[in-house]
């Protein structure tokens, strides 16, 4: 029995791609699962830091995501991580309307966390599942303030641009703004990418909100997905 299997501290991002079910049974599942491991390349091709990028572990089942990163003793060495766990996810939710136009909702915490080739455990998987499953609701990426290491990381303002990432949603629940001046930004300043990007981005919120008039569902994620563009693109 293998006894020296440990949970350790983790970051922790859980992420729900949505409609993906109804994609894995049809016949664009193929391209579809193409298009979702492009879209992971593409967003780690923006976490600047190696050192990072070769510290996160991604596990994906079906249509759930894990992305995680130990935590250290160093506080301003997991206040980093913090940050760039975010706009790793943050550019993955752009990733993921551009490139396949689905939307994901998730919850980014903090816990035990174990994950080999073979298995993902802890209280932070758990915690991050319970989050996205009964919170999140709307296309969107909570952060678990209420965790304790979060809250303590994410108000280390003097190392942490918390206002970059994050804003305060209606309902006051702490949500990841992949909209932001700052992402937009960076995300239209790369040079992967060529032409009018924001105008494509725009282009395929405002297809995609047509496209699903008669699906109250899938309308209602759009419509609260373009809404959301809309206010915080003019945000300062």
């Amino acid at each position: 029995m293998d006894y020296y299997l440990r949970e350790t501290p983790h970051l922790i991002a859980y992420i729900d791609l949505l409609g993906v079910k109804n994609i894995i049974q049809s016949e664009d599942s193929q391209i579809s699962l193409a298009k979702v491991h492009y879209m992971y390349e593409m967003a780690s091709n923006y976490c600047f830091d190696n050192s990072f990028k070769e510290s996160l572990t991604f596990r994906a089942f079906s249509d759930n995501f894990i992305i995680s990163v130990p935590l250290s003793d160093n506080e301003i060495d997991n206040v980093k991580k913090l940050a760039l766990l975010s706009s790793f996810v943050s550019f993955f939710q752009i990733f993921c309307i551009l490139q396949a136009r689905i939307l994901l909702r998730g919850c980014i915490t903090a816990g035990k966390y174990f994950v080999n080739e073979n298995i993902v455990w802890g209280e932070a998987l758990v915690r991050g599942y319970l989050v996205e499953n009964t919170l999140a609701v709307f296309p969107r990426v909570i952060l678990d303030n209420s965790n304790t290491t979060i809250n303590l990381l994410s108000k280390r303002t003097d190392i942490f641009n918390y206002d970059s990432f994050y804003v305060e949603d209606v309902d006051g629940l702490i949500i990841l703004n992949c909209f932001s001046k700052d992402n937009i930004k960076v995300f239209l300043n790369n040079e992967i990418f060529v032409d009018d990007k924001q105008k494509k981005l725009v282009d395929i919120l405002q297809e995609e909100l047509k496209r699903t008039e008669n699906d109250e569902k899938a309308h209602t994620k759009w419509k609260w997905t373009i809404n959301k563009y809309y206010k915080y693109i003019n945000l300062k």
